[in-house]
C-alpha cells in the first residue's frame, strides 16, 4: 500500500468517524428536545428562556392597541379568512382576519391601518337569486358624510363557498370620512364590538377594532335586561384576577372587576357581593341603575348559590359556612331572610310556568312549604 492509499484510508477513517460523531450527537439533540418539550427534564438554564417567552408573550397581548397587534397570537377558524369576494386593495391578505371578527352578522367596520383608512363589509342583505354570485365591480359615491354602494353581481352559483363561506367580504380603501354605509339604496348597520379570545384570556374590540379592553380577563358572559319581560340590551359580567365586575353594552365599566360577584336581575337592578374589609364577611346589596344601594344583608361565609323568580319575585338561595359545614337559606326580595340557613338544600318545584313551591331537604327528609 502506498503513501496515497494510506492517507486515504486516513481520512475515509476521519470523514467516517465525524458521521458517526454527528449522527450521535444529532440523536443526541432530538432526545434531548424531546425531554426538555416534554417536561419529563428540567434545566434551569431553558425553563427560564420559556418563562421569558411566554411573559413576553402575555405583554404584548396585554398591551395590544388594535386587532393588528393581536394578529401574531391568533389562531384562524372558520374561512373568514380565506377568501375576499371583492377588494380594491391589492394586499387584501393581511385584512382578512379583520372579518373573522366581525362574526356572521353582517354589518361593516372602518379601520385605520398604516395610516390609511379601510371598510371591512360582511355584506349578508342579498341572497343572490339563490346562489352566491360574484361581485365584479363596486359602484361607490360619497355624499356629505354618506357612502352609496352599488354592487354589479354576476348571477351565477358558485358551488365551491362553504357554508361558512356564504357571506360577501367586501374590503374597500376610503377615500373620505363616512358616518353611514348604504349598500344598493339600503341603510346597513355598524359593526357594534366583540369578546375576543387569545390563550385563554378575553378582552373586547370596538366598533373600529381597537382594543378596547386589554385580554387579560378570566371571562366574560353575557347577560339580557329584561323590563316587563320585554329584551332591553345586554351587559358582560367579567371576571378578573382582581375579582367580578360589569361591563355595558359599549364596554364601559358599570362594576369595576373587584367584586366577589356581580349578577343581573330584571327591571335593571344589580345583586353585588362585595367582602368586607374588616370582617371578611359577605355583603349582598341590591343596586339601581343610578348605583344606589337599595337593601343589604350580612350573610357571613356564603354566597348566593340560585337567583329564584316565583310569581314575579325574586328569591336568592344562599349558602353558608357554619362550623365546616354548609347549610342552605332563603332571602326575599329586599334581602330579608325569608328561610334562616341551617338545611341541607332548599329545592324549587314549578307547579305552573309563573307560580311553584319550594321543599327543604334535611337529612334527606323532604317537607313542602306553599312559598306564598
Amino acid at each position: 500500500m502506498d503513501k496515497n492509499d494510506n492517507k486515504k484510508n486516513i481520512i475515509n477513517k476521519i470523514i467516517k468517524k465525524i458521521i458517526e460523531i454527528g449522527a450521535i450527537a444529532f440523536v443526541a439533540f432530538l432526545v434531548g428536545s424531546f425531554l426538555l418539550r416534554s417536561g419529563l427534564v428540567h434545566m434551569k438554564w431553558y425553563d427560564n428562556y420559556l418563562d421569558k417567552k411566554i411573559e413576553k408573550r402575555n405583554t404584548a397581548i396585554a398591551e395590544a392597541k388594535d386587532i393588528f397587534d393581536l394578529f401574531p397570537f391568533m389562531v384562524s377558524t372558520g374561512s373568514y379568512d380565506s377568501g375576499c369576494w371583492y377588494s380594491d386593495v391589492k394586499d387584501y391578505k393581511k385584512f382578512l382576519k379583520v372579518f373573522q371578527f366581525m362574526g356572521e352578522y353582517g354589518g361593516y367596520t372602518i379601520f385605520t391601518y398604516e395610516g390609511e383608512r379601510y371598510l371591512a363589509v360582511v355584506y349578508t342583505e342579498e341572497n343572490y337569486n339563490g346562489g352566491f354570485g360574484r361581485i365584479r365591480n363596486v359602484k361607490r359615491e360619497y355624499s356629505g358624510n354618506n357612502l352609496r354602494i352599488n354592487f354589479d353581481i354576476e348571477h351565477k352559483t358558485y358551488s365551491d363557498r362553504t357554508a361558512d363561506d356564504r357571506r360577501a367580504k367586501i374590503l374597500i380603501k376610503l377615500e373620505e370620512n363616512i358616518d353611514h354605509l348604504y349598500i344598493n339604496g339600503t341603510r346597513y348597520r355598524e359593526f357594534e364590538g366583540q369578546v375576543i379570545k387569545v390563550d385563554g384570556k378575553e378582552g373586547y374590540l370596538d366598533k373600529n377594532l381597537n382594543v378596547k379592553l386589554p385580554v387579560i380577563y378570566d371571562d366574560m358572559q353575557l347577560r339580557w335586561i329584561y323590563k316587563k319581560g320585554e329584551l332591553q340590551e345586554h351587559l358582560y359580567i367579567i371576571k378578573g384576577p382582581e375579582g367580578v365586575g360589569l361591563l355595558d353594552r359599549n364596554a364601559d365599566f358599570i362594576f369595576q372587576p373587584k367584586y366577589k360577584n356581580v349578577e343581573v336581575l330584571d327591571n335593571r337592578l344589580y345583586l353585588v357581593e362585595e367582602e368586607d374589609e374588616s370582617s371578611g364577611d359577605i355583603i349582598i346589596k341590591i343596586y339601581n341603575k343610578y348605583k344606589d344601594v337599595l337593601n343589604s344583608q350580612n350573610i357571613g361565609d356564603g354566597y348566593v348559590d340560585e337567583i329564584i323568580y316565583i310569581n314575579d319575585q325574586v328569591n336568592y338561595k344562599i349558602k353558608c359556612k357554619r362550623n365546616g359545614v354548609w347549610y342552605t337559606g332563603l332571602l326575599g326580595e329586599n334581602l330579608e331572610v325569608a328561610i334562616e340557613p341551617c338545611y341541607e338544600d332548599i329545592q324549587v318545584v314549578y307547579t305552573v310556568p309563573d307560580s311553584g313551591y319550594y321543599e327543604i331537604v334535611n337529612n334527606s327528609d323532604m317537607h313542602g312549604k306553599s312559598i306564598n
